[in-house]
């Protein structure tokens, strides 16, 4: 999901592989929403990064991942984040939630996967590393672990990020905003605090009554509570699809 450290774990695989899978090489690539997935059939190991497809890109990507990473977060406060860093209106930011749950939550209980939680603070754990590392079925050496543990930190992570700037590799990506195509790190990700529960102080009662709602379902098969009760969100859901 957006703003649950996708992107972290993104670079941790694509530096863990080439250590546990020499003889492939390794590409690492962005899908999106409708994606086109051609290049699959490259003689590589792929890592691919993406925040929720459309229904025939999920169903190829389901059908030849051998692994699967689900990073899952507060819907509000992704919502939130989208609406802080990415200049969306709560609209767009809802509708890229809503895809991107979807998406985590139809591969959630498939056995090739692993769900890490952005509340666990996953990104500040070492252990974090070896969990990756399980999904090629090698265990990774201690001191490839803490290097790569330590250049994923935030602080070096926001150094590797300013070095992006001065660099041809640096492509254009809205407004101020420029990313780095092999990390997929933008300059929109320097700066920020990873605060949990951010929504409660920046999103309006109304937005996140409109959050609760739609994914109400969701929310609650992942352990996220609403701020009302079920009987109150049930009348809300029926409100809202009688609107509908």
């Amino acid at each position: 999901m957006q703003a649950s450290a996708s992107t972290w774990i993104y670079n941790a695989a694509l530096k863990i592989a080439p250590i546990l899978v020499p003889d492939l090489p390794t590409k690492g690539r962005f899908v999106a929403y409708r994606g086109k997935l051609d290049f699959l059939d490259d003689p590589c190991l792929h890592i691919l990064k993406s925040h929720g497809v459309d229904a025939p890109t999920e169903a190829e990507l389901g059908k030849r991942a051998t692994s699967i990473i689900i990073s899952l977060r507060d819907p509000r406060d992704a919502v939130a984040s989208l609406m802080l860093y990415h200049s969306e209106n709560f609209k767009e930011a809802l509708t890229e939630v809503e895809r991107a749950a979807a998406t985590c939550a139809r591969f959630a209980a498939d056995p090739r996967a692993i769900v890490l939680r952005y509340e666990t603070r996953f990104t500040e754990d070492p252990a974090t590393i070896d969990r990756i590392a399980g999904i090629f079925g090698r265990e990774l050496p201690r001191q490839d672990r803490d290097l790569i543990f330590d250049e994923s930190r935030r602080e070096n992570v926001e150094k590797l990020i300013s070095s992006f700037e001065q660099s041809s590799r640096a492509q254009p990506a809205g407004g101020e905003d420029f990313y780095d195509p092999d990390t997929q790190w933008h300059k929109l990700h320097v700066g920020r605090t990873g605060e949990i529960g951010k929504w409660r102080r920046t999103l309006s009662e109304g937005q996140i009554a409109r959050i609760e709602v739609r994914l109400s379902d969701w929310m609650g098969s992942f352990d996220y509570t609403p701020t009302r009760s079920p009987g109150v969100v049930a009348r809300l859901m029926n409100l809202a699809r009688r609107a509908a």
